[in-house]
């Protein structure tokens, strides 16, 4: 059984979340050891996020929009957890862009 969406804690997480929205990549890394990750976790955290909040930004959306590849593709340059495979990337991006 889940949280009504009314739920206070809810409703502040989601904002918490709205206010810490970064389109280009995961926010929360800071310091030059963890700067790869922002960009590494891209896909991955725009498909968390989205369902997290039901849906994307349009500045996601845009972002996701003008990183698409000419097949139809996503690619990350990062291979921390292998989103430079686009079978990886392009799953999080639809993932993300059909909430």
């Amino acid at each position: 059984m889940g949280t009504p969406a009314s739920d206070d804690r809810l409703r502040r997480a989601r904002g918490w979340l709205a206010a810490h929205d970064q389109p280009d990549g995961a926010s929360g890394f800071v310091g030059p050891a963890y700067q790869r990750w922002t960009a590494g976790l891209r896909f991955y955290y725009a498909a968390a996020g989205a369902e997290a909040l039901g849906g994307v930004s349009e500045k996601l959306a845009a972002s996701l929009a003008a990183t698409q590849r000419g097949d139809g593709s996503w690619r990350n340059a990062e291979n921390l957890v292998k989103e430079d495979d686009p079978l990886i990337a392009t799953g999080f991006a639809v993932a993300a862009l059909s909430k």
